[in-house]
């Protein structure tokens, strides 16, 4: 993944959230970015997977511009666990497959997100297993999750289809303090 020279401005602002970043990370490395609340940390994950379009620079793949592809071709390289996520009434198998659309009834896949994520103690505990639908706010039938709990199923998603590159913009953040060091 390269960024080279990437900047960019919000609608209706004429303030620069990111100006002219530049970094590679390459096959196999992990890396963390840091900073402060404000910073632009959530903005530079979105221009990354293409959720973003950036006012100046590129983002590529493989040497391959991602502004050159669709939004389909681009996410089959991303797993993602937004800061922010979508409130929905599915059960977590469906929730967890919405990482990866076109294999979201593949068993194997199913479970090796599960495992990634550590989520099969919480399935567990559910009155469905992972056919629980989650969030009453939607469906009566619903079972409510901490927001630790839900975050999981969210980091699960992101790891469903063994995507090459996982964009996860504060993953830990309502998770337990003890689960999150395991």
């Amino acid at each position: 993944l390269r960024v080279d020279g990437l900047s960019f401005i919000y609608p209706n602002s004429e303030k620069e959230v990111l100006k002219d970043v530049s970094f590679t990370i390459k096959k196999g490395e992990i890396i963390s970015i840091l900073g402060y609340n404000g910073s632009g940390k959530t903005t530079l994950s979105k221009l990354l997977y293409g959720g973003f379009g950036p006012k100046k620079g590129y983002v590529s793949i493989n040497g391959a511009f991602i502004s050159d592809y669709n939004v389909e071709t681009v996410s089959k390289y991303f797993g993602i666990a937004p800061q922010e996520y979508s409130k929905v009434s599915l059960p977590v198998r469906k929730i967890v497959g919405l990482g990866c659309i076109e294999k979201m009834d593949d068993d194997n896949l199913i479970s090796e997100a599960y495992e990634r994520a550590h989520l099969q103690n919480l399935i567990n505990k559910l009155p469905n297993g992972d056919l629980t639908i989650i969030g009453k706010e939607y469906d009566s039938d619903g079972v409510d999750l901490s927001g630790g709990e839900m975050q999981s199923i969210i980091l699960s998603s992101a790891y469903m289809g063994n995507p090459e590159l996982l964009i996860l913009d504060e993953p830990t953040a309502s998770i337990d303090p003890i689960k999150e060091m395991t």
